[in-house]
């Protein structure tokens, strides 16, 4: 597998372009790991609000998608703590902890079971997913049906 730090890349002035070549260069990688592993695999991306890291995933897991890898595409925001708890942290520890991306604010144990069901491939896995409603004030996220979109382990 190369080593992406060792890849010379020269990426097109077009957008649409540089979007293919960058995913195909992340797709191989992601590709190589899995076949390397031969069980499922989590990938992260990270960037600033507003980076695209939505839209990526959405480009990766289609292309993934369209060679048979079944993806499943999660974000933080999937994670925070309810309005509730969030006011509770608030009045109790911390008035910062009232509104959602500071440290303190998602439901770490939420994440550890998700991931802990993605990581496993079970068909039958049931992951949060946050909807407009949820910010808006109703306290439990819903559970998506269908969420999981993971490729089982090769046997």
């Amino acid at each position: 597998m190369a080593d992406l730090e060792s890849t010379p890349i020269a990426f097109p002035a077009d957008r649409d372009a540089a979007f293919a070549q960058s995913d195909a260069l992340i797709t191989g990688q992601i590709r190589a790991r899995w076949a390397c592993l031969g069980r499922t695999i989590l990938v992260g991306l990270s960037g600033t609000q507003a980076s695209g890291k939505s839209h990526t995933a959405a480009r990766l897991a289609e292309q993934l998608g369209h060679e048979g890898i079944r993806v499943a595409v999660r974000s933080l925001d999937d994670f925070y703590l309810t309005r509730a708890e969030r006011q509770h942290l608030a009045t109790s520890v911390h008035p910062l902890l009232k509104t959602r991306g500071v440290p303190g604010t998602h439901d770490f144990a939420l994440i550890q079971e998700t991931f802990g069901q993605l990581s496993s491939a079970n068909d039958d896995a049931r992951t949060p997913l946050a909807s407009n409603a949820y910010w808006a004030g109703v306290p439990s996220r819903r559970r998506s049906s269908n969420a999981l979109q993971t490729d089982r382990a090769r046997r």
